[in-house]
């Protein structure tokens, strides 16, 4: 893990918890060509088999899968990286092997072979307890200290679905309900900003002599910049956010906000456009005038999109963001309607090009100004 706990010591730094058969090795990996031991954590260990830290990396607990006859977990205080100490032993309710846990949101999850999953609050962990809140049972014709049933248990779905593997019959896809801690997590969208350019570059190109055509090309590019926060308005750093742009479904696109909760997706387009014998110009491909960018979704380990919450201004609803290729910067959302309609008016006049075609450098000019006359009017 990168170390965010109590010991700042460590802060920042890559930091393995390791389960060894015998003990709890803390070890720093920053160095992978270097790495260096921290400290060493023995018990009375029968075999250390796995182990998960908890969301503020203050308790490290850990399945020992031979010290049956009980479901027995043993939850070490890692305050002190350099001194882990034992702080309480977990009683499970039956005789039954655990086997692989993983912690969210103030629970663990416990795949704890033919006792199947369970599911334990850790609000009092401090005092040593761990409460159990749920479970699934994989087999219920079986309980037995053997090695079957729940083998691992996988509870980081954005969409709080829980799976469990099972050695015997497969897959199991699960939902808790009423675990309200997990309910009030989400991410939204703090800010949505685009911005546009073009990058004109010149290719002449000879079809026939009577026609002798030089061609110019222009690179469209829409950058928008995405920004999540939490339920705290905190920015959320590693939420995957889902876009598209012109509401493509062919064009899915994604990005993974930094530790600002800041990320960025690219929309790139291609217009050409030609001046013939006569110096007459004429667009002969390309795309809209207007390019609109749409946050189709956000995923967060143990959160969920609450798009209720996205953040709205002049330019934005919090999930659709509109840019004028033509005037090159965001449209407020009542102009992009108004902008859209001038066009297609234009083009229709000058004749140029079809309405569905992109209109020539002169109709452009014509549609930015008449736009510009119909907005101070």
């Amino acid at each position: 893990v990168i170390y965010e706990g109590p010991d700042e010591r460590y802060t920042g730094e890559e930091v393995c918890f390791a389960c060894n058969e015998d003990t709890v090795t803390i070890v720093n990996v920053s160095d992978k060509s270097n790495p260096s031991m921290i400290s060493k954590f023995s018990y009375d260990a029968k075999y250390t088999h796995q182990g998960w830290l908890t969301d503020d990396m203050r308790y490290f607990l850990m399945d020992d899968e031979l010290d049956e006859m009980c479901e027995c977990n043993q939850n070490t205080n890692v305050s002190d990286l350099e001194n882990p100490v034992l702080h309480a032993e977990h009683l499970g309710g039956s005789t039954d092997i655990d086997h692989n846990q993983y912690v969210l949101n103030g629970y663990t999850y416990q795949a704890n072979y033919f006792a199947g999953l369970r599911v334990l609050d850790l609000a009092s962990i401090d005092n040593g307890t761990l409460t159990e809140v749920a479970y699934f049972d994989i087999d219920g014709s079986k309980s037995a200290n053997e090695f079957g049933g729940a083998w691992s248990v996988y509870p980081y779905l954005p969409s709080g679905k829980i799976i469990v593997s099972v050695i015997e019959q497969g897959l199991f896809v699960l939902e808790a309900t009423g675990l309200a801690k997990s309910e009030n997590l989400f991410v939204h969208v703090r800010k949505l900003f685009a911005e546009h350019q073009n990058e004109p570059f010149a290719v002449t190109t000879t079809s026939n002599e009577e026609e002798n055509a030089e061609q110019q090309q222009e690179r469209r590019v829409t950058k928008v910049s995405i920004t999540v926060h939490d339920h705290d308005d905190v920015p959320a750093e590693n939420a995957k956010v889902i876009g598209t742009f012109d509401n493509s479904r062919d064009n899915i696109q994604i990005c993974f906000t930094n530790e600002s909760g800041v990320c960025s997706i690219t929309h790139v387009t291609t217009k050409t456009s030609s001046k013939d014998n006569n110096n007459n110009s004429n667009g002969v491909g390309g795309s809209d005038d207007l390019v609109t960018f749409q946050v189709l979704g956000i995923e967060k380990i143990g959160h969920h999109y609450k798009s209720t919450e996205n953040v709205a201004d002049e330019h934005t609803d919090g999930k659709h963001i509109t840019v004028s290729r033509n005037l090159s910067r965001m449209v407020r959302r009542d102009e992009a309607s108004s902008i859209s309609k001038v066009v297609k008016r234009v083009k229709r006049r000058a004749g140029v090009v079809p309405v569905s075609m992109t209109p020539s450098v002169e109709a452009e000019k014509r549609a930015t100004q008449e736009h510009s006359s119909e907005l101070s009017s």
